[in-house]
């Protein structure tokens, strides 16, 4: 935040603990807690840091005191929070993932000390309906968030979605660090695209080799350079499709400045996204991105830097990136827009969503009244779906279990199994003759 600012100061709340079980496998939910810490000190409130785990791999880069529970549980477990909140004479704790295990008795125990309590939440609204293993998220969240005084959210269609459910949902700006502000409108490399992201579902790594195939056949020139795609899976489907010179799969890195370096547009084929840190990376950097459509997503909003295709719309999507390629002024046009479209996200932005926040749990809430039919629809939606998901929960669970005792003879199995079925069906055909 800049020195200049004004600082708005909630009179309740002051003194603000973050807390999140570890912080030492780096991605998304731990960059969002060691900015807040930072952004949250800046901005005059007093700050610390609760984890069950020592801070070791990011200790450099928390700007706020540290406290460790130590993977407590029980009276211990609380104890070890009434000595916490005492000691730093906490108002607020912000917890990160109201799914996991000790989050609903860590919140009891602060509601008996009389401190606020907030769920930030880090999933989309239609992440766990996608993916059957994240089911449990809902119900997990929503007990949580019945105990709490609100929860935030990535998105407005989020909180919309939570209000819709009951709680008392508001959303704020998801916190980044630029790693670069001036825009290099010169791409050190023609025709380069990246791709970054990790080998599951929701990315969907697979369509970013399918749609660079179609461009790689109007653009020969054109190369994808792929961060987290690499496996067997990404190594035969890149042979089968013919792609080895054109294609580079590279494991996973912290150090991802040399590659954004080269590109000169970012690919996006994820089927939902939450805040969606990669593009904002590429926004920053000046990198025009090319995507599947997410229409909730802030940093979509106004087409700025973007172009976009209906999901699994191939064509669509390899068109627009050939004629970006293939035109260096729209290019340029794009990466301006892209760099532009981020000059309201800053940590002044953050600072100000979540004292909005603040400011409204700090008052009584205001009686909701009756649901509107949108709320209605929600409500029913998600009702529909979680009696369909208890209904078929154990078929999930048994499957899943059953790879993990058999591995790589799973497969074998089913297949087996299935011809035995098919043949089996035969056989009644046959006798029934």
């Amino acid at each position: 935040m800049d020195i200049g600012t004004p600082k708005i100061m909630i009179p309740s709340i002051n003194n603000i603990a973050i807390w999140y079980s570890s912080l030492e496998c780096m991605g998304g939910i731990e960059s969002v807690v060691v900015a807040q810490c930072r952004i949250f000190s800046n901005a005059g409130y007093k700050v610390v840091l609760v984890t069950d785990e020592p801070v070791v791999l990011l200790k450099d880069d928390i700007s706020c005191r540290r406290k460790v529970i130590h993977d407590l549980t029980g009276q211990a477990r609380e104890k070890a929070w009434k000595d916490i909140c005492e000691e730093e004479q906490v108002d607020l704790v912000i917890f990160h993932r109201g799914e996991l295990p000790t989050v609903k008795s860590d919140i009891s125990c602060i509601q008996t000390l009389g401190i606020k309590s907030v769920i930030n939440i880090h999933f989309t609204f239609h992440t766990p309906i996608l993916f059957d293993g994240d089911g449990d998220l809902y119900a997990k969240n929503l007990q949580s968030a019945q105990l709490c005084d609100a929860i935030a959210t990535v998105s407005g269609a989020d909180t919309i979605w939570w209000n819709a459910l009951g709680c008392r949902a508001f959303h704020v700006q998801n916190p980044f660090v630029k790693k670069i502000t001036e825009v290099a409108h010169e791409r050190p490399e023609p025709y380069t695209l990246i791709w970054l992201g990790r080998m599951e579902e929701a990315k969907q790594p697979a369509e970013a080799l399918h749609v660079f195939r179609l461009v790689a056949n109007e653009v020969p020139e054109a190369r994808l350079l792929m961060l987290g795609g690499n496996g067997k899976e990404m190594e035969h489907l890149r042979r089968q499709l013919q792609l080895e010179k054109q294609v580079q799969l590279i494991p996973s890195t912290p150090d991802v400045a040399p590659y954004y370096a080269r590109a000169s547009i970012h690919l996006l084929t994820s089927i939902t996204e939450s805040f969606s840190l990669v593009l904002a990376e590429a926004k920053s950097r000046g990198i025009p991105t090319a995507m599947y459509e997410i229409p909730f997503l802030e940093l979509v909003e106004g087409g700025k830097g973007i172009i976009s295709a209906p999901f699994y719309d191939r064509q669509t999507l390899a068109g627009g990136i050939i004629s970006i390629l293939q035109h260096e002024t729209y290019r340029q046009q794009l990466s301006r827009e892209a760099a532009e479209s981020l000059k309201g996200f800053n940590d002044e932005h953050v600072m100000l969503s979540w004292e909005r926040l603040f400011s409204a749990i700090s008052q009584q809430p205001i009686p909701s009244g009756n649901k509107s039919v949108d709320q209605i629809l929600i409500r029913e939606i998600y009702r529909a779906w979680a009696y369909h998901y208890s209904k078929n929960h154990w078929k999930i669970n048994f499957f899943n279990d059953l790879e993990k005792i058999l591995g790589p003879y799973a497969k074998r199995l089913a297949l087996y199994t299935l011809s035995i079925m098919n043949n089996l069906k035969k056989l009644k055909r046959f006798l029934r003759k």
